[in-house]
């Protein structure tokens, strides 16, 4: 998979992608850059996939997930760096 890891535009969605085969990886990463205290292994792909995912889409008292964080995050990247297909609404306080 060429966009592993990666968010991508596919059949007019946006898709965070990447295979459990490298699960490993991205645990080993975490625990790397200090995200971690102690190191960890994966023993069951399938397993922590699911686990992974189910805290993804948790949701938090005021019913947001750290998926839409994460999108909250990336739209203020966005308007940062003057990113295009992007305006100011004409109503600010409604």
């Amino acid at each position: 998979m060429s966009q592993s890891g990666q968010a991508v535009i596919k059949d007019g969605k946006i898709v965070i992608e990447f295979s459990l085969g490298h699960l490993p990886q991205i645990l080993e990463g975490a625990w790397a850059c200090g995200i971690l205290s102690e190191r960890w292994k994966v023993t069951d792909e399938p397993t922590f996939a699911k686990e992974l995912m189910i805290q993804m889409n948790r949701e938090s008292e005021n019913g947001t997930t750290l998926v839409h964080r994460m999108c909250d995050e990336a739209i203020k990247k966005v308007l940062e760096s003057g990113g295009d297909g992007i305006d100011a609404h004409p109503v600010q306080n409604a």
